[in-house]
């Protein structure tokens, strides 16, 4: 949604009582409140809001553009209390893609933080060669995920389907947007 100006009159008293005050506002757009997703937190701290999507499983241009319509972006992580308590929502098993990507030959968060921590499983990123050793066929891995499977940890991804290498690159995502108080 786009910025616009609404000019607005407001009645006030019971029907017919004719007292009205136009209001001139300027419209933002609609923030809702924490609670999109399949499953949410928010943390108390910081006022940030993690939104898990599983049900719809996106590739990491698409997640981040649902992300960016819900008023948002993918995940970032800052702090390991951070990445512990997305980890927490998540729960076991499964990847999920957040905001890291690898920008001018270089790992950086979609929102433009700047990428001060890191929490790489053992040996990871790799760029791909523990997808299918016996092929010899290492699609890009240029995408973040946050990997469930590794207790949290994070791994390189395709950020799309990639034919060749049979990897699929739609996964569950993790959104993060400031919600109202």
């Amino acid at each position: 949604m786009t910025k616009s100006s609404l000019s607005l009159v407001i009645a006030i008293g019971a029907c017919g009582g004719g007292n009205t005050i136009p209001v001139d506002a300027a419209i933002d757009a609609y923030v809702p409140p924490c609670g999109l997703g399949d499953q949410q937190v928010r943390d108390a701290s910081t006022g940030q809001c993690y939104e898990v999507y599983r049900m719809q499983a996106l590739d990491w241009p698409a997640a981040r553009v649902a992300c960016r319509t819900a008023g948002g972006d993918l995940a970032t992580i800052s702090t390991v209390a951070e990445n512990n308590l997305i980890s927490s929502v998540v729960g076991a098993g499964g990847l999920y893609f957040i905001g890291g990507s690898i920008q001018e030959g270089a790992w950086a968060w979609s929102s433009g933080e700047p990428m001060t921590f890191t929490h790489w499983g053992t040996g990871k990123p790799d760029s791909g060669r523990d997808n299918d050793p016996g092929t010899g066929t290492y699609p890009a891995e240029t995408c973040l995920v946050l990997d469930a499977n590794m207790a949290g940890r994070w791994n390189d991804f395709p950020c799309v389907y990639d034919i060749q290498a049979r990897t699929s690159g739609t996964l569950a995502y993790v959104c993060e947007r400031r919600a109202p108080p």
